[in-house]
């Protein structure tokens, strides 16, 4: 796990939502720019309400124009909630801002000089913040008994896979504290599967990830999509809850990194 990954992370969210404000603003003050002029005014009389449009000519009814009152209404509502936005955009980068200083500070700190050489050492199993999905991981479950002789490559977790570019996998799901079973079996239409990793996310669903390291052989390509198309059936979509990677994608560790954060293990 890199050094001050949690605090990174955090940052992150808080980047990626005050951008998510910032693109909801702009889509919002796009469409008020497309408003009628006048401002709508609501009075009541006997019990009654009656809708008025203020502009520069003055104030006159609009109770009567059905179309004008609502385009009057969307642009209330729109001021409305582009106002709400700009508070918490201001308010957000002002928090933002202090943030970054203050984790500046903590990372001179001698906990966290403590914690960068635990990091590093790569030899301490770091405690799980999710009880119930460190149990998960370490429940009893059936494995693929094909040939276990050819789990020939230790993780940096102590589990044995088939491959260097599964080690690669595993030690960056390690390294991010994401759990995981490899070849953990499951069901599917009383079919049974072993998918290469099993992972439970914060949100307590399951991802399944295959990786396809051999489809320039025609039967491994042939099994691999009969294996992709059962787990549609059973709901595992790509870029959902089923990921998919070959050699390529393994050639580059920000890769593999990028998935980790898109699918938000």
């Amino acid at each position: 796990m890199e050094f001050q990954q949690t605090g990174k992370e955090l940052m992150e969210q808080l980047q990626g939502f005050n951008g998510r404000v910032e693109a909801e603003l702009k889509t919002l003050r796009d469409e008020y720019r497309m408003c009628p002029r006048g401002e709508l005014y609501i009075r009541k009389k006997r019990g009654r309400e009656y809708f008025y449009e203020k502009c520069r000519e003055g104030e006159r009814s609009v109770s009567g124009n059905r179309e004008k009152v609502s385009k009057l209404v969307r642009k209330r509502v729109l001021e409305h909630e582009i106002r709400c936005r700009e508070i918490v955009a201001e308010n957000l980068e002002t928090a933002i801002r202090s943030i970054r200083i203050a984790m500046v500070r903590e990372e001179r700190t001698n906990n966290a000089l403590t914690m960068k050489r635990i990091y590093s050492s790569g030899k301490v199993s770091m405690p799980d913040l999710d009880r119930a999905a460190a149990e998960w991981r370490n429940e009893n479950y059936a494995v693929n008994p094909y040939k276990p002789e050819n789990r020939i490559y230790m993780t940096n977790c102590g589990t044995m896979v088939r491959s260097k570019s599964e080690k690669i996998i595993a030690d960056k799901l390690w390294e991010r504290q994401v759990n995981f079973r490899y070849e953990a079996q499951i069901l599917i239409d009383g079919r049974v599967f072993y998918p290469d990793f099993t992972i439970r996310v914060k949100s307590g669903e399951t991802v399944i990830w295959e990786h396809f390291g051999l489809m320039d052989d025609a039967e491994y390509r042939q099994d691999s999509l009969t294996k992709l198309e059962m787990y549609r059936k059973a709901g595992f979509k790509q870029h959902t809850n089923l990921i998919c990677t070959d050699e390529d994608d393994i050639m580059s560790l920000e890769c593999i990194d990028n998935i980790i954060k898109r699918y938000a293990l």
